[in-house]
């Protein structure tokens, strides 16, 4: 009976694992946007964060610090001075290949989201972009639907201010938030981040052999 029972266990964590690649592949690629546009270096970034986040997934104590976990390790490979020094030193004998096609609004766009705070970036991609219902974000985080509620609202609220910010936005009519985000998700080369997913599913499986 027990090896029945493990492969019933690894079944249901690969298709948790699944679950946050799918989940937090486009979080993660808009998040690097704030150190790199470059594929390759993106594709090291992107994978770092989302493996570890599905290996450390069971020593969280709630789903809603998934993100938090997310963005710790975006960070910590975005500003590795060795890594910095790498991009570099490749930089001179490579053309780079972006992730995002972006014009300047778009620029814009992602620029706002990312000077965001975590948690309000987190509920704008995957409310808009991911399509996951409030009540989900309430429950993953363990607040009520009006906190998630009043949060997203706020983040909304926040980023149109600092769009408004930018003399490009000035005179503008209130820009539609979900609309900018699609928009911005659109841009992302949709094949190359598909394969970017089976790439990470591949070295989590590989760390459970």
């Amino acid at each position: 009976m027990r090896p029945r029972i493990q492969q019933a266990d690894e079944k249901v964590r690969f298709t948790a694992y699944g679950h946050i690649i799918h989940r937090y592949l486009r979080y993660v690629l808009i998040r690097c946007t704030g150190y790199t546009n470059d594929k390759s270096q993106v594709q090291r970034m992107a994978v770092y964060a989302l493996v570890t986040a599905c290996l450390l997934f069971d020593k969280l104590t709630r789903l809603g610090q998934l993100g938090s976990l997310v963005e710790m390790m975006v960070k910590i490979v975005g500003e590795d001075p060795t890594w910095e020094c790498n991009t570099y030193r490749w930089a001179e004998t490579h053309d780079r290949e972006p992730v995002f096609v972006l014009d300047e609004r778009m620029c814009e766009v992602a620029g706002a989201i990312n000077a965001l705070d975590q948690f309000s970036r987190e509920l704008l991609v995957l409310h808009h972009i991911e399509g996951i219902e409030i009540a989900t974000l309430a429950d993953a985080h363990g607040v009520s639907t009006d906190d998630i509620r009043q949060a997203l609202a706020e983040a909304e609220g926040e980023l149109i201010e600092l769009l408004h910010g930018l003399s490009s936005w000035d005179g503008q009519i209130k820009p539609d938030v979900h609309a900018l985000l699609m928009a911005l998700a659109s841009c992302i080369d949709q094949a190359w981040a598909d394969a970017l997913a089976t790439y990470a599913m591949r070295y989590v499986a590989a760390w459970n052999d």
